[in-house]
């Protein structure tokens, strides 16, 4: 029999935990000094890295006071110790999911929203995200009467609801919730004119959800065993470390697309840069006229001080551009001799 599962609980949780702090970290350095630009998006995934550093934290300490260690080495204090961090990590957990799903669907409004119909399905998610939110942390305080004898069992007249099926409907909206979010910019990335590596670079970022999505299923398929346990404290190490992993990729995933400015400054290798190939400027005789090439150029709409679309001297175009804020001009320059021997001297300037 294996002792104890403490040190892959704390082993993994400093791991994958490092992980996030560095890809968040890295996604703020881009939105700092790459694209200069701050959004909402950016706030709501600093709450998460936040919430997240704290569950890192919460099962550190509940390795040491229970988690991954067989229920009858540990005395009932413990065990009390243990079911309050239990309690604190289910909070921090459905807290820190739905700050990091909103930060990515307030990300894909702002870069995609010009798409009517992306904008209203992402509304619509974005109610449905909340209210999942909300429901699962109003169930935690509503679980047991009193509140704390759901670590505190010696209580007299406490009880506590039998919630297994609402728990497990909850965790199937929070796995539709996850598909949604990974499957909403297929469409749009699909028709995208970019050359195959930066889009294969752009899904394979979006793409980050679908292995939060497996994690979800995988989570969920322990469930049922776990209910039945006669060793709680040992037989969750494993689904916690899941619920950890889950919830620290979704982060990574918020941060992924962010991250485009980066790469294709820094790396343009893997993702390729959407910086337009500047051609090399013509050479122009003088007393001949010449019509310069057509350009376009992508003009954001300003908004109280604030580009509507892609924000950051369109670093963040990465979705494409609403077609009416694209205008082209002819300019036609015309370069002519300057009479010798009047005037100043210099070229092209003109005698009064």
């Amino acid at each position: 029999m294996v002792e104890s599962k403490t040190h892959l609980v704390v082993s993994v949780a400093l791991v994958v935990g490092m992980i996030s702090f560095a890809i968040t970290s890295l996604r703020m350095f881009t939105r700092v000094k790459i694209v200069r630009s701050w959004g909402t998006d950016d706030v709501l995934v600093v709450v998460a890295e936040i919430l997240a550093i704290a569950f890192m934290i919460l099962l550190i300490i509940g390795a040491t006071n229970g988690i991954g260690s067989h229920v009858q080495t540990l005395s009932p204090q413990d065990i009390r110790t243990f079911l309050k961090i239990l309690w604190s990590i289910n909070l921090v957990y459905g807290t820190q999911v739905t700050f990091s799903k909103l930060s990515i669907l307030v990300f894909y409004r702002r870069v995609m929203g010009h798409y009517q119909w992306f904008k209203w399905a992402t509304n619509i998610l974005i109610v449905f995200v909340i209210l999942l939110g909300l429901h699962s942390d109003l169930a935690l305080f509503l679980f047991c009467r009193p509140f704390n004898y759901y670590w505190d069992k010696s209580i007299p007249g406490g009880f506590c609801w039998d919630l297994e099926l609402d728990y497990f409907i909850n965790l199937a909206l929070f796995i539709v919730s996850d598909v949604a979010i990974t499957i909403m910019p297929i469409p749009i990335l699909s028709k995208l004119g970019l050359p195959k590596r930066q889009k294969l670079g752009l899904c394979l970022l979006f793409g980050i959800g679908g292995f939060v999505c497996a994690i979800s299923i995988a989570r969920v398929i322990q469930l049922p065993a776990l209910s039945g346990s006669k060793d709680m404290t040992y037989d969750i190490a494993g689904p916690l470390i899941w619920y950890y992993v889950e919830a620290t990729f979704i982060i990574i995933g918020a941060c992924g697309p962010a991250l485009k400015p980066f790469f294709s400054r820094y790396l343009p290798s893997i993702i390729g840069s959407t910086r337009a190939q500047e051609p090399s400027p013509p050479s122009y005789e003088t007393g001949k006229s010449h019509e310069m090439q057509r350009f376009h150029r992508s003009a954001g709409v300003s908004g109280g001080g604030r580009a509507r679309f892609g924000e950051g001297e369109s670093k963040e175009h990465i979705i494409g551009e609403d077609p009416r804020i694209v205008r082209a001009m002819d300019v036609a320059l015309t370069m002519e001799d300057t009479p010798q021997g009047r005037g100043d001297g210099r070229p092209g300037s003109e005698t009064p």
